[in-house]
This record gives structure tokens, C-alpha cells and sequence, in this order.
């Protein structure tokens, strides 16, 4: 196996093949197609991150699953190599930093197995691996949140793809050469515009995004992204408004929250 940058796709992509050192719970990703581990692993997170609804579980949780599916472009367009991301061979673990008393996820690879691009027709290879993963993992888990939630699979797709086009981001900055920035974007390209809409049971590809863009209140001058579905923050216990980048929010509320957050800075 090529050599990765472990500690890359730990902080970036929170995807790490040993604990997490504040790890308080685990479950793996693929008992969570049941109903039971299901039940337990909302319940359980849920409390931690005092969501009010069991729905904030599976938007929070597509959020965090978009930057592991991010890390998969990396590894694809920086190493040529992947890891088996398969249900059965990660976990998503819970962890709590007393610092800052956050409750966050990331997951762990139990076995490092990899598959190498083949020295021939790298972009069969790509297909092939993007295409089972989404299929055989990415889809039935989310459907299963969907499932165990009043969240739509469509709500979902949109908090993984924010992770995702964020993970992007950060992957174009990784790349030092112009050779491997061309390869990341093209490799985003297919993912996001080429990938059959049929690979995730629906008649559109959800990554094919056009973005709102929100001018950003602590940088005038500077956009950001409007998330494409709301993260439900404001249902959890405390939470005193909607993210200023949420789709739920009126064009009057966000430019008073705006002027609100330029006042304190």
C-alpha cells in the first residue's frame, strides 16, 4: 500500500485507524442498518449533542460522514489508493473534549486493507470504486437513518455534499503540483457531474450543486456557501438561532443576524 498521510485524514477528514483517545463510544457502521443498534446509537449521541429530536442525529451524522467520503477523493486523486471504507470495516466512534464539552464523531478503518490503482485505465478504476461505495455503503446507511428519522434522504445528501465540497477545498490546497491539481478536480468532476444518478437511487446526482452564496459576516467582501438542507443546530437544547449559513433562514433574519455578528467583532 502507498504510503498516506494518516495524520492528514485524521484532521481533515476525521478518519483515523486507531481510538480516539476521548473516544466514549463505537458502534460500526454496518450495525447500524438495523433498526436496534439504531435506535441505540440516536438515543445515545443524541443526549450528548441534547438534540431535541432524534432527526438531529442523522443530519449531524451526514455532515461528518461527507468528510470521510471527502477523504475518499483525496486518497483517490493524492495517493492513488483507497482504503476499504466498507460498512463492516468502520466504526464511528463518539468522543468528548472536557475543554470545550463538545461531543464529536469520527471514524476508525479496523483493518487497513487497500486497492491500489491498477497500472492501466485509471479512470475504469475510479468508477469502480465510487460506484460501490456509494451503491453498497454510502446509500443504505443514510436510507437507514432516513428510515429511523423524519429526514429526508434528500436533507441528507445535502449535509454530506456540504462536507464534501468543503473537504474539496481543503484536498486543492493539499496539492502542491499541477499535475495533481488537475487530477483532484477531475476526479471531483466525475464524482459530482458524471457519476450515474442511478448509483444512489435517485434521477439526479445529489453532488451536482450550484451553491448559494452568502456574503460572510465577519469578512465583508467574502461569500459563503448557504448550506444546501438545514443541520437542525437550532433543535438541539440551548441553541439560540438557525447557522447563519442555513436555507431556513429569512433574507431579513440573516442580515440582522449579520449586523448582530459585526457588532461583536
Amino acid at each position: 500500500m502507498k504510503t498516506l498521510a494518516f495524520s492528514r485524514l485524521e484532521k481533515t477528514f476525521f478518519l483515523r485507524t486507531d481510538n480516539h483517545p476521548q473516544q466514549i463510544m463505537s458502534v460500526s457502521l454496518d450495525a447500524l442498518l438495523h433498526p436496534e443498534p439504531m435506535q441505540q446509537f440516536i438515543k445515545a449521541y443524541g443526549e450528548k449533542i441534547k438534540a431535541t429530536i432524534p432527526d438531529v442525529v442523522a443530519t449531524f451524522f451526514s455532515s461528518y460522514y461527507g468528510y470521510l467520503l471527502s477523504g475518499v477523493q483525496y486518497m483517490i486523486s493524492c495517493h492513488d489508493t483507497m482504503l476499504d471504507l466498507s460498512l463492516a470495516n468502520v466504526e464511528v466512534q463518539v468522543y468528548h473534549t472536557q475543554q470545550h464539552d463538545y461531543y464529536g464523531l469520527v471514524f476508525k478503518v479496523k483493518k487497513q486493507s487497500a486497492v491500489e490503482e491498477p497500472s492501466c485505465d485509471r479512470k475504469q478504476w475510479r468508477q469502480e470504486i465510487l460506484e460501490k461505495l456509494y451503491r453498497h455503503h454510502a446509500v443504505p446507511l443514510l436510507q437507514s437513518f432516513a428510515q429511523a428519522t423524519n429526514v429526508r434522504m434528500r436533507d441528507l445528501w445535502g449535509q454530506v455534499a456540504l462536507s464534501l465540497y468543503y473537504g474539496h477545498d481543503k484536498i486543492l490546497e493539499y496539492a502542491q503540483q499541477e499535475e495533481q491539481r488537475r487530477k483532484v478536480l477531475a476526479d471531483f468532476h466525475f464524482l459530482t457531474k458524471e457519476l450515474h444518478p442511478q448509483v444512489f437511487g435517485l434521477k439526479n446526482n445529489p453532488f451536482d450543486i450550484t451553491f448559494r452564496m452568502i456574503e460572510a459576516p465577519t469578512e465583508p467582501g467574502s461569500f459563503l456557501r448557504m448550506k444546501p438542507s438545514c443541520c437542525l443546530y437550532y433543535l438541539t437544547e440551548g441553541a439560540a438561532n438557525k447557522c447563519y449559513t442555513c436555507p431556513r433562514m429569512t433574507a431579513e433574519e440573516r442580515e440582522k443576524r449579520k449586523h448582530e455578528i459585526r457588532r461583536r467583532i
